[in-house]
């Protein structure tokens, strides 16, 4: 187990999903979770007093232990909902141009943001759902991209629907579908922000689309968004360029506390909805090992992540979340960076820390990696001043004598 009390100087690591604290949480169930610098939690609370001390209780502990820890609570998004909750009504869903409601992911249905109704039935949801009770940071609020939210639309059937926003009657643009959707989706933001003011951690999932956001979030997270440059049949939709320029810009918050954005990587194979409940135990076991096992699309990410100053997580996928994996590389001692990252002249880039140098392959081609000063090959432990980096490979290099 990583020594919790000497991370500080270690690359920041988030846990999306996997350690959800509980009133009963054991002291090594605590101490595990307390491995992270970001935990994106659901919290289940009841009636009791007694479970709710308990818990802030052991969200404190968590904070003792790790003091640069932000443990945000989950608020589900405008996909994740259903007719018949206590907060929608049918006419806060979207419709289709026969009326009908337009599924997303299973068991959800589309809400219509552009309809103030709408909007105000989520903000009560929001003061609901805000953690005023529990010792956390801040909250989570998933399915935040600047745009329509079109990627889920009919998610699981795939079937095409004709969309009807303002229920005329005809079929909406997607350029209008857009602008109402950022519009509500910043109405929401600023109404929090004001509500509950600038202490507080605000966190989205708003991946590539997250500029609007920049004056009202402390964080956005970059999901699945490096298998666009890490895994060759991906590579033509995003550049290494595209991901950094909008990366770089959250490693500040717009409180001016410790951002809270992440970014990561997943093994590279995709995985159906619910897998583990419907697929044999053994099977599942196996993906499983197979995704942690992919030591080089780890290191890529963390090596993409440590060019600016986000965490980062490595997991099985955006549909097979929570997975309490642990790396070497997430310990070594790298301190403070001295600057910003750079394209050397191996056409890798690099940044400098106090303790290390982090090396980024892009290429789709290996390389020799040289440095003047004899480092340390903090994967390999090979010592030296030349070294070999793969093709979409990261590494992080310690100075020998420190």
């Amino acid at each position: 187990m990583a020594d919790l009390w000497n991370r500080k100087n270690a690359p920041k690591i988030a846990m999306i999903y996997g350690h959800n604290p509980r009133w009963d949480s054991s002291e090594a169930e605590l101490m595990e979770a307390a491995k992270f610098d970001l935990i994106i939690a659901g919290f289940k609370i009841d009636d009791s007093k007694e479970h709710i001390e308990k818990l802030n209780d052991n969200l404190k502990k968590l904070h003792e232990y790790n003091d640069r820890l932000i443990v945000v609570s989950y608020i589900a998004g405008s996909c994740e909902y259903f007719p018949g909750t206590k907060y929608f009504d049918d006419d806060c869903f979207l419709k289709t141009t026969d009326g009908n409601n337009i599924n997303s992911w299973p068991g959800s249905q589309l809400l219509n943001l552009s309809k103030e109704k709408t909007l105000k039935s989520f903000m009560n949801l929001i003061e609901d759902k805000w953690p005023s009770m529990l010792n956390v940071d801040g909250v989570y609020i998933d399915c935040m991209g600047g745009s329509f939210d079109s990627w889920a639309v009919e998610l699981e059937s795939k079937k095409k629907v004709k969309i009807d926003a303002n229920e005329d009657g005809k079929e909406d643009s997607i350029d209008d579908l857009n602008r109402l959707w950022v519009k509500g989706k910043e109405t929401i933001l600023k109404e929090t922000r004001k509500r509950y003011g600038n202490e507080p951690y605000i966190l989205i999932n708003g991946s590539m689309e997250s500029d609007y956001a920049l004056d009202y979030a402390d964080g956005t997270i970059f999901e699945g968004i490096l298998d666009h440059i890490s895994l060759p049949e991906n590579f033509t939709k995003y550049t290494f360029d595209d991901i950094m320029n909008k990366y770089i810009p959250w490693g500040k918050s717009a409180t001016g506390k410790p951002n809270c954005t992440y970014i990561d990587v997943t093994p590279g194979f995709d995985v159906e909805f619910g897998h583990m409940m419907k697929r044999p135990v053994e099977e599942s076991c196996r993906y499983l090992e197979k995704g942690y096992s992919n030591l080089k699309n780890m290191r890529f990410g963390l090596a993409c992540a440590l060019l600016g100053d986000g965490h980062y997580t490595y997991q099985m996928h955006t549909k097979w979340l929570g997975n309490h994996w642990w790396y070497h590389e997430y310990d070594i001692p790298i301190g403070k960076p001295l600057g910003t990252y750079y394209k050397d002249e191996d056409d890798t880039y690099k940044r400098e820390y106090e303790n290390a140098v982090v090396a980024l392959n892009n290429t789709f081609h290996d390389t020799i990696v040289h440095f003047d000063k004899r480092m340390r090959d903090e994967t390999t432990g090979m010592e030296g001043n030349d070294f070999f980096l793969g093709s979409k490979d990261g590494r992080i290099y310690i100075r020998c004598g420190l």
